[in-house]
């Protein structure tokens, strides 16, 4: 849950391409709405997401869902919810989901 009260889902599979996804969306629970913002720089599921102190959203980790060889990232991004955009951060030491 941002700052605003809405709730950021990004990325996700999609279990009928068997990919994951790095469209974004953020949810108004007082409006009950959904609205469309900035994908990811990367496809991501089963990734770990934090709001940090300065109201943006790291993700981290994740893997692009591949059902017969799954690619684990390393990489981060963080997500801006002023300007509703992704920026690529630093990269973890290993690759986990």
């Amino acid at each position: 849950m941002l700052s605003s009260s809405k709730v950021l889902v990004a990325g996700d599979f999609s279990f009928m391409e068997e990919f994951a996804q790095s469209s974004a969306g953020l949810f108004d629970p007082v409006a009950v709405t959904w609205k469309e913002t900035g994908a990811m720089f990367t496809v991501r599921g089963l990734h770990a997401a934090a709001l940090l102190l300065n109201g943006k959203v790291l993700v981290a980790g994740g893997e692009d869902g591949s059902s017969l060889m799954p690619t684990t990232f390393s990489s981060a991004e963080i997500y801006d919810p002023v300007a509703g955009t992704w920026a690529p951060t630093g990269t973890m030491n290993s690759r986990r989901s």
